[in-house]
């Protein structure tokens, strides 16, 4: 049987359209699961609050606080964006220069759907915004994304070690301790050069793409790379000292263990399993910081949900801001 030309161009474009969507489903399904998991998780605490605690309990608290209270502590939640928008502004010259208003919106937005999109994928928006808004190579974007997280992860661990140290370990040997911790950053810096041989010598697949990634998002300059640290302790040092004292107000909990508390809530934030808007996973790491400091399980939770319904209020205030800030023209 002698197929025409029309009949080949038919099944041929017939085998492509299936190739097309089976490509589709293969990249969608994945996120779909990761959906499915992320509203369970959601559903899940929300029925744990109101069999355990009762949502109307657990919001009471809300009614004890001043309004100007809390207007500071959103206020300055809203200064530690701020701070993160510094920092993008700093680490992406010369294309960012004279555009800070667009570089706050890109955080504002980043931060909104890295609250509510469960399983990470909200972390996706920052190089696609970088590459809409500044011309930025994905990679770069990605690259300096890694570097980011790195930091912010560097300065948590080191607000926790202060924490847990707190009275318990005498102050030259944590002082000693959380100076040499506080240099790690900058020996990896000065031996990036020497890390890029390495990783182009003994790596291979998408483990060598992703640190060939993470290394060309290092600050370009010795300037930038102090600045970066300056803007991640900035940020941090505003959100946690918010955080900490909003879980003092709910719980009653000492300084150390509200800052633990903050801490773990923050922490779970990177895991790669995220509920949607993080709930479940946030206020476990909430629980998991307080733990150790004796606080009763039912006030730990009723503090970790709170703080959580404070965090992504914030995150949907600062979204909202986002949207009247001056959207760039396209590189």
């Amino acid at each position: 049987m002698v197929m025409g030309g029309e009949g080949v161009v038919s099944v041929r474009a017939l085998v492509e359209e299936e190739a097309v969507e089976r490509s589709f489903a293969a990249h969608v399904r994945p996120y779909a699961v990761r959906l499915g998991v992320g509203t369970g998780l959601l559903v899940a605490t929300a029925c744990l609050v109101q069999w355990y605690i009762g949502w109307g309990e657990l919001l009471v608290p809300w009614k004890e606080q001043q309004l100007e209270s809390l207007v500071v502590a959103v206020t300055l939640v809203l200064a530690s964006y701020g701070a993160r928008a510094v920092r993008v502004y700093d680490h992406f010259r010369p294309g960012t220069d004279g555009h800070f208003a667009a570089c706050l919106r890109l955080t504002l937005f980043h931060n909104v759907l890295n609250n509510l999109v469960p399983m990470r994928l909200g972390e996706l928006s920052f190089p696609a915004l970088l590459k809409r808004y500044f011309g930025v190579p994905l990679a770069r974007g990605v690259g300096g994304l890694l570097w980011f997280r790195a930091m912010d992860l560097h300065v948590l661990l080191a607000a926790a070690a202060v924490a847990l140290a707190w009275g318990a370990v005498p102050f030259a040997v944590s002082g000693a301790l959380l100076v040499g911790w506080i240099a790690v950053p900058r020996i990896v810096f000065g031996l990036r050069d020497w890390l890029g041989r390495s990783v182009a010598r003994w790596l291979r697949g998408k483990v060598r793409d992703l640190a060939q990634e993470a290394l060309a998002g290092m600050p370009p300059n010795v300037g930038t790379f102090w600045r970066t640290q300056l803007w991640t302790v900035a940020n941090w040092g505003l959100k946690l000292a918010v955080f900490a004292w909003l879980l003092h107000t709910f719980a009653g909990a000492g300084l150390a263990a509200s800052l633990m508390g903050a801490l773990g809530g923050e922490i779970s934030t990177v895991l790669p399993v995220h509920g949607l808007g993080g709930a479940g996973t946030y206020e476990a790491g909430v629980v998991t910081g307080l733990a150790p400091f004796g606080l009763e399980v039912r006030a730990a939770l009723a503090a970790a949900v709170n703080l959580h319904l404070f965090l992504l209020g914030t995150s949907i205030v600062g979204g909202f801001l986002g949207l009247a800030l001056k959207k760039p023209r396209a590189p």
